[in-house]
């Protein structure tokens, strides 16, 4: 066996591999696709830049919005991901998928987006550059040419409710009635009964909930971010606090409960 057909044959596995795994659909994966990732150690103070050009380290890497241009739909995430994500990933996001046998190391290797712990991880940024840029390590291939950015933003905004489900957005939202709309605000934009004129966060706006995770988010509420009197770890358990950072997040994008039809 000549050289040249040793490359060409190893070509022709790893486009069988693409073909198996029900998100390659017809995209051509572009050299040197790597995953973005953007976790900021603190809360930012100011909107990021809404969108900016991901710097490859080799090739043409398909650029990265930052932030969404409108409000995400989760509904509309729901029908993009039934068709191009759950035969891997599984209709509930755990990684069950009748496609995932296909993957290298099986189901095993299949994130599962229901898993709490993985989705609180990660920011929106984080997961939307995978989904533009792909996972071509785990023969995951990039969407920037089949879906838009909005349709990607779509996307991600579902794989977060996945993880969670309506009554645990129901507890979080009592939770904040109690404790948090008399600041900042019942419709999360900052201007509650008590904020008395502070230049508080609207956490409506989905540019500024791209850039953090619900991790960073359920620190601040814990911690107080350097507010005084402004942690919760006495007035709310842990499990309450997960669930207003669920709550908190619901307010950037249109959450649909997953099972919806």
């Amino acid at each position: 066996m000549t050289r040249f057909t040793r490359i060409a044959l190893g070509l022709a596995l790893a486009g069988l591999f693409l073909a198996a795994c029900s998100l390659a659909g017809d995209v051509t994966p572009p050299p040197g696709a790597r995953t973005i990732v953007n976790a900021p150690a603190e809360l930012p103070t100011q909107p990021p830049v809404t969108s900016a050009p991901v710097q490859p380290s080799a090739g043409t890497e398909a650029p990265v919005a930052l932030a969404p241009s409108g409000r995400p739909s989760a509904a509309e995430g729901a029908a993009l991901f039934a068709e191009h994500c759950a035969p891997c990933h599984g209709d509930t996001g755990n990684g069950d998928g009748p496609m995932a046998a296909n993957v290298p190391g099986g189901s095993a290797a299949v994130p599962k987006f229901a898993l709490p712990d993985l989705a609180r991880q990660a920011s929106p940024q984080t997961w939307f550059g995978v989904v533009t840029q792909g996972r071509l390590d785990k023969f995951m291939p990039p969407f920037n040419e089949k879906l838009s950015d909005t349709q990607r933003w779509n996307v991600v905004a579902f794989v977060y409710t996945l993880s969670t489900p309506p009554d645990q957005i129901a507890a979080g939202q009592a939770a904040y009635d109690a404790n948090c709309a008399n600041c900042h605000g019942a419709d999360g934009q900052g201007q509650g009964p008590d904020a008395a004129g502070a230049a508080l966060r609207d956490f409506t706006d989905s540019t500024l909930a791209a850039a953090f995770s619900p991790a960073q988010l359920f620190d601040a509420i814990t911690t107080g971010a350097g507010v005084a009197d402004h942690a919760f770890t006495s007035a709310l358990s842990e499990d309450q606090r997960w669930a207003t950072v669920a709550y908190l997040r619901a307010f950037a994008y249109d959450y649909f409960a997953p099972g919806s039809p």
